[in-house]
């Protein structure tokens, strides 16, 4: 009877992940961008600021997030009872990436940061993504976007104003173009 119970319960998906989130589609379609101020609490741990918020340089960081729709390509619907009791973990929308490619990133600065990255001027030079400078990261022929969101942080600490904002342009392979400002915070 033991046997009976245990194997209905398996074949039911009855310890399945009922916490899981919705599931949408495994790849994401850009359709816009938008850029939080983040501050450093922990070595783990980031949080978003508010516009005008002081923070340490040293703490601060960019996170950009793609807004997209979800889709899935030759999804299985799976009607079997079996596939409930092999479930182990949720799936989440848009851990396929995007199948769209990047051709152009380009970050600009609303404030001075020093004599070489003035108002307006890009400042590639002087981020970091994924440890290494934009301009190196974007030397890549193609640039496949496997997350939706992506970490930037500046390399110095603004010089000759501590206000800090930028703008972003991304231009996709397909001829796409998204924009998005970050909110004004100070650095100290």
């Amino acid at each position: 009877m033991k046997k009976l119970v245990l194997t209905i319960t398996l074949f039911t998906g009855i310890f399945g992940c009922g916490t899981c989130p919705e599931y949408d589609g495994f790849y994401f379609d850009i359709n816009g961008l938008v850029i939080f101020n983040m501050e450093k609490r922990s070595p783990n741990a980031r949080f978003g600021v508010d516009e005008g918020t002081n923070l340490e340089f040293k703490n601060h960081s960019f996170t950009i997030s793609y807004t997209a729709n979800y889709y899935s390509l030759n999804e299985i619907n799976n009607i079997g009872l079996i596939s409930s009791a092999l479930a182990t973990s949720c799936s989440y929308s848009g851990e396929g990436g995007s199948q769209e490619y990047l051709d152009t990133l380009v970050v600009t600065t609303n404030f001075d940061i020093d004599e070489q990255h003035l108002k307006g001027e890009s400042i590639n030079d002087i981020i970091l993504y994924n440890g290494k400078v934009l301009n190196s990261f974007l030397a890549t022929d193609s640039i496949e976007i496997p997350h939706q969101t992506f970490s930037l942080e500046l390399t110095q600490k603004p010089e000759l104003d501590n206000s800090l904002s930028i703008n972003i342009l991304v231009k996709l392979l397909n001829g796409e173009e998204y924009t998005a400002t970050s909110e004004r915070v100070f650095i100290k």
